[in-house]
């Protein structure tokens, strides 16, 4: 059995914020627990090891896709010097898919892109990418995901131009690709 030293959380400035991360009542009547979004594996000795954020997946076509594994498939790409993965939502299609904020090295090459895109199953191949020039992160190296979040899907954002999973390559999405899009007249 293992046992952890830990401090109690006594939570945020807000009280609603930390409200949803503490949950009770998980293994025994009463217990309490703080719930951090990273999941950790212990092993034999007892040794806690990080493995990934588990608010870093996204439900893609009824199933979970793991944003560091595709990452992981797409930093591999030939040109490709740096990538971060989020799951977007694309109304009025259910679930989320994935786009891919690349940082490639000169210029962006869609179609290498997309035969390395290919090596992942069909639902975790990212819909769209985002060409930056650099990722976003905090002091601690952590991406910050939350800019690629708010632009989502939207064309004309500052951060970057925008590509869609085509036929044979990663097309330039714009305004009336988009249309297409949420209407359901281009496939996602």
């Amino acid at each position: 059995k293992l046992k952890f030293a830990a401090t109690e959380f006594r939570g945020y400035t807000d009280e609603e914020s930390t409200k949803k991360k503490i949950i009770t009542d998980v293994f025994k009547k009463g217990d309490r627990y703080f719930r951090s979004g990273d999941l950790l594996r212990v092993d034999e000795e007892g040794f806690a090891y990080f493995v990934d954020r588990i608010g870093d997946t996204f439900r893609c076509k009824g199933e979970n896709v793991s944003t560091a594994e595709v990452a992981d498939v797409l930093g591999a790409a030939e040109g490709i010097e740096e990538v971060t993965v989020i799951g977007v939502r694309v109304p009025p299609h259910d679930g989320q898919f994935g786009l891919a904020a690349v940082v490639p090295q000169g210029e962006f090459d869609p179609v290498a892109f997309f035969r390395a895109a290919q090596e992942l199953p069909s639902y975790a191949q990212p819909r769209f990418v985002r060409v930056l020039k650099s990722i976003d992160k905090t002091g601690t190296f952590k991406v910050q995901k939350n800019e690629l979040r708010r632009d989502g899907i939207d064309p004309n954002a500052a951060s970057g131009p925008l590509y869609f999973l085509g036929e044979d390559r990663y097309i330039p999405f714009n305004e009336e690709l988009r249309s297409k899009v949420e209407s359901g007249e281009a496939r996602l």
